[in-house]
């Protein structure tokens, strides 16, 4: 199992050839455009081959942000049963 820290609160777990990337927040400010992703996250990691599952914790705009999350096209996108966006998604 490998986990490479991208930026903020997103990691890139990779186990068994399965990629899972957890709470992508980088293209783009959010919370009104008051807050911006600091420090540049490590995406070569992320653009290296596909990403099988998106994991987003929870609906807070840095967690669940939608301009990220559309470069995920084809990735599952996996949310805890019971959280605020099991009816979201």
């Amino acid at each position: 199992m490998l986990i490479t820290f991208i930026g903020h609160a997103s990691l890139l777990i990779e186990a068994n050839e399965v990629k899972i990337l957890s709470d992508p927040w980088w293209n783009g400010p959010c919370f009104g455009a008051e807050w911006c992703p600091y420090a540049l996250p490590y995406l070569q990691a992320v653009n290296e081959g596909r990403i099988d599952y998106v994991y987003v914790s929870h609906g807070h705009h840095d967690h669940f942000h939608p301009p990220t999350l559309k470069l995920f096209r084809g990735a599952k996108v996996l949310v805890a049963k019971g959280s605020e966006l099991s009816c979201a998604i």
